[in-house]
């Protein structure tokens, strides 16, 4: 055994402390003094059989470098110092302050972005620019599917032109509504902005009053700050330390979009773990960080993160994503669909290069993805048997806890107290999946559901085990609690408490849904397919719509028994899925429900403890934020606005248009195209809902609506 005291006169920084480790052939344990460390380890295809970094108290390790500057008035509102030209930063600090990149328009806490304006007024206040080239834009993708963002190439004929980095899987198209820009000199008007300037090295910082002639920065230089790679015959244990103060991945390193999720990813990480196994991080903090804090990538194994603090950084806590090569599945959004099923004689996983045994426990996750809008505080893709387990995750953009197909299963989320996510997108849940493998475009690229006769033989050829979503609280009163989007199948669902969010079940196969607690929200059930086999039964749903069916395609197998509806409207009790099917209609107050006061058999060993020890509890406060949908009286047809659960369907932008039920004989609509479960987003230009309304339709010039997740036009 290699006892190491670091810092010592041998060992002076990081580059010095990965060498010596890299060299040793017998088990090594390295005590870190306390302090602050800059610079990166680096672990490569260790000797050694055992590894052991221990921080003492107060133990960080930054991607700072830090710098003491002469600062002089550059003007009334302005300091300035000089740095050396040709330096990659995109992140500082000022006398321990983090800072804000000049940015239009100005930063306010809590709004979306930051503050955001329409493109236009940026394009307008682009014409003053001296040099448009140094800025960025980003924006939500059009449809709030995560964000959009930009480089800018220059100006002309009074727009920006724009360079997209390629973060969404789902296209490239912005909201030119939701629209900041940053790093543009002439922006820099405000408290704690900064600009530097690559080419002349100067830094300048906006300070109204006195200014301290003399100060020390800190200039973000490094996005990773320790590597373990290719180490699968060494036991690895890291705890104890704080990693801090990176670097920003957005607009320095490549965005992978492969396969059929949403995401786009960038693999930039923090702490970052590949082609190893056996590594325990335990009761570290990851914070104020430019990337992904920890990523575990193609082949890894028993993996522990235990005990670990994860606060105010750039995109994602843990990122856990195999290798494309891992899978049979080659059909991709910036491909082709595939109509037919691949290497059908083929199940599960191709390669051996994908994270299996992960867990993460006990861990606590707050404020993450300030600027990657497709984040979350666990992300999975291409993996096996992750555990997520005693979690609290809050306050983020997007979703919680996402899995971004179905390959290879056997997952587990239990005991989380997820909540105050979806603040910035649209259209997901706390818990978001997609299953849009190999069986997903069988025949035809559609998702309304059709063809489930034919794509159930193979629903579970990309995965090898079910998914466990069990005892988790999930609260919020936007989007839906636990969201098994397209194609997410063989999936168990018990024993949780959803509070304002219910459990939505998209196309897919064999779900189990028991014993959980939606109150404020329904059970959303869409685009059925045939003989989908998903059984629900014994749960409690408290809402006036208990169930919120949309398509239930011939054929349909779901079975719904043995349900406590509570306080539901009565004309809800006879929904066609309730039909002959034993089922409880009952009056009960939301405080008892709540507190677990209530006395149904099924439910008597309820747990309400969520979570992890000591973290921030989510407010339970009974308040309705949803928009729903409501029917128009039309003779052309049966339409309705939307709601949450018909946007979603129908892969709608936003909650503008208008949702087509029926269409009665042949007509003006019919006519023009439109069919049933087309949302209607204009009418000659005008809004559709005065149109219908109004009843004034006589003719029709031109027509737009989304179908099957695109946006149509059809005359």
């Amino acid at each position: 055994m290699k006892k190491i005291i670091f810092p010592s006169e041998e060992l002076k920084n990081l580059n010095d402390l990965s060498q010596k480790i890299n060299s040793a052939e017998v088990n090594v344990t390295v005590s870190v003094l306390s302090g602050k460390y800059y610079g990166s380890l680096s672990l490569k295809s260790l000797k050694c059989k055992s590894l052991v970094i221990t921080g003492q108290d107060a133990v960080c390790f930054s991607g700072a470098q830090k710098l003491i500057c002469n600062f002089k008035r550059y003007n009334e509102h302005i300091i300035s110092t000089d740095l050396s030209s040709g330096l990659s930063f995109d992140r500082l600090k000022y006398e321990g302050r983090q800072m804000i990149m000049a940015r239009y328009p100005n930063f306010k806490e809590g709004e979306l972005l930051g503050s955001v304006t329409d493109i236009d007024n940026i394009n307008k206040r682009a014409k003053i620019w001296s040099n448009p080239s140094t800025g960025y834009l980003h924006s939500l993708h059009e449809a709030e599917w995560g964000g959009n963002c930009y480089k800018i190439n220059g100006y002309k004929n009074g727009a920006l032109n724009l360079a997209w980095i390629g973060n969404n899987n789902r296209g490239k198209n912005y909201m030119k509504t939701a629209t900041v820009c940053e790093n543009i000199f002439e922006e820099l008007d405000s408290t704690d902005e900064w600009f530097y300037d690559v080419e002349s090295g100067k830094l300048y910082i906006f300070c109204d009053g006195d200014f301290n002639e003399s100060a020390e920065i800190e200039i973000f230089t490094s996005q990773n700050i320790l590597s373990i790679e290719n180490c699968r015959e060494t036991d690895i244990k890291i705890e104890n330390i704080t990693f801090c103060d990176t670097d920003r991945s957005m607009f320095k390193s490549p965005w992978e979009r492969y396969l059929r999720s949403d995401w786009a990813f960038n693999k930039n990480s923090v702490l970052e773990i590949k082609n190893s196994e056996n590594i325990k991080i335990q009761s570290c903090t990851f914070t104020n960080l430019g990337a992904n804090a920890i990523g575990i990538y193609d082949f890894a194994e028993n993996i522990e993160v235990e005990n670990c603090t994860f606060t105010n950084s750039l995109s994602n806590g843990v990122l856990i994503l195999g290798n494309p090569d891992s899978t049979y599945c080659t059909s991709s959004w910036g491909g082709v669909h595939k109509m037919h099923i691949e290497n059908k004689h083929k199940i599960g996983h191709k390669t051996e290069n994908f994270p299996r045994n992960i867990k993460i426990n006990n861990s606590y996750f707050y404020n993450l993805g300030t600027e990657d809008k497709q984040s979350a505080a666990v992300c999975l893709s291409l993996c096996k048997n992750v555990t997520i387990n005693g979690c609290t995750i809050h306050h983020l953009p997007r979703a919680g806890i996402n899995i971004c197909e179905n390959s290879f299963g056997g997952n587990t989320v239990s005991n989380c107290d997820i909540f105050d996510c979806v603040r910035e997108t649209g259209d997901h849940g706390p818990f978001n999946s997609w299953g849009r493998d190999r069986y997903w475009s069988l025949f035809k690229f559609e998702t309304s559901g059709k063809f489930g006769k034919y794509k159930k033989k193979y629903a579970l050829y990309d995965m090898e085990e079910h998914n466990i979503i069990k005892h988790n609280r999930i609260s919020g009163h936007k989007g839906f609690g636990i969201d098994l989007d397209d194609g997410s199948s063989n999936y168990v669902i018990e024993e949780n408490f959803c509070y304002g969010v219910g459990i939505k079940l998209r196309e897919g196969f064999f779900r189990t849904v028991r014993n959980n607690i939606v109150i404020g929200a329904p059970l959303d059930l869409h685009t059925t397919f045939w003989g989908n086999d998903d059984k629900i039964y014994s749960n409690i749903v408290v809402n006036e719509k208990p169930l919120n069916v949309i398509i239930l395609n011939k054929g349909y197998t779901t079975d719904v028994h043995d349900n406590y509806f509570v306080n539901s409207d009565k004309k809800e009790q006879s929904q066609k899925l309730l039909l002959g099917k034993e089922n409880y209609f009952i009056s009960e107050t939301v405080e008892n429900i709540k507190t677990g006061n209530f006395n149904f058999p099924e439910f008597t060993a309820f747990n309400l403890n969520f979570g992890k020890d000591g973290c921030p509890k989510p407010s339970l406060k009974e308040t309705d934020n949803a928009q729903k949908a409501m029917e128009i009286d039309n003779p052309l047809g049966v339409f309705s606005s939307l709601d949450e659960g018909l946007r979603s369907a129908s892969g709608a932008p936003d909650l503008n248009g208008i949702y087509v039920k029926e269409l009665f004989g042949k007509n003006i609509l019919t006519r023009a195209g439109v069919k049933p479960n087309d949302v209607l987003i204009l009418i000659n230009g005008q809004d559709p809902k005065k149109i219908l309304e109004s009843n004034s339709l006589s003719e029709i010039n031109q027509i737009s609506v989304v179908r099957q997740q695109n946006l149509t036009e059809l005359k």
